[in-house]
């Protein structure tokens, strides 16, 4: 009678359950190589955030692929700084088209109630030799965390010169809660994997130039 009582007392919270299976799908996310099952994964950092996106795809029409969303803050020495378990759920599917290639994705936060549906269409040309040209434009609707709404209109444009190692980008952002914003990137690739690139930012309002150096290289 004591050891039931004892199991009882230490049944999982939701939070705790939720974080057991998202761990489960990690581990065997990592350990499936690209093409080596329905597992997808993609992680990325940006500065002590890690933002984590597992999922699984689907062999149906438009090759569905969802699963969950985590962004986490690395601790610092005042303690942990991820108080909750921040997670979302996140889909995509692709549309049919033969001359561009269309996604439609969605994402739910369901802590803050926040989601937005997302409308990609992409598309490579060649325009010249040595020359290619690629478009990219998106359409996003949906809910802030604020509660309020959002609709977010993108254009990114990409000239690529392979026999120089330059290209020449430029993007546009509508946003119903700020300022349109729009900015232009050159990029030039040096021997000894060195890469350069400028950015130039807010061109309607006051531009602000931004250079950056980097190396690269594999072993």
């Amino acid at each position: 009678m004591q050891q039931r009582r004892l199991s009882r007392r230490r049944a999982r919270s939701p939070v705790i359950t939720i974080a057991a299976l998202t761990a489960g799908l990690l581990s065997a996310t990592m350990q499936a190589e690209a093409g080596d099952g329905p597992f997808v994964w993609n992680a990325t950092k940006t500065g002590d955030t890690l933002k984590v996106r597992p999922g699984v795809a689907l062999t149906v029409p438009g090759n569905l692929r969802l699963g969950l969303e985590s962004a986490l803050i690395a601790a610092d020495p005042s303690g942990a700084r991820t108080k909750t378990a921040p997670l979302a759920v996140w889909s995509e599917m692709d549309l049919p088209g033969r001359q561009a290639a269309s996604t439609l994705g969605m994402r739910l936060d369901p802590h803050s109630g926040a989601g937005r549906a997302v409308l990609r269409q992409a598309r490579n040309v060649s325009a010249g030799t040595n020359v290619d040209l690629s478009l990219v434009n998106a359409f996003e609707a949906g809910q802030r965390i604020n509660g309020r709404s959002a609709f977010v209109a993108r254009q990114e444009l990409r000239l690529e010169f392979s026999d120089i190692g330059a290209a020449l980008a430029g993007t546009a952002v509508l946003d119903n809660a700020a300022p349109a914003h729009a900015s232009i990137k050159v990029e030039q690739q040096l021997p000894l994997g060195i890469n350069l690139s400028a950015t130039v930012s807010d061109l309607r309002t006051r531009p602000n130039a931004v250079f950056r150096a980097g190396l690269s290289g594999r072993w």
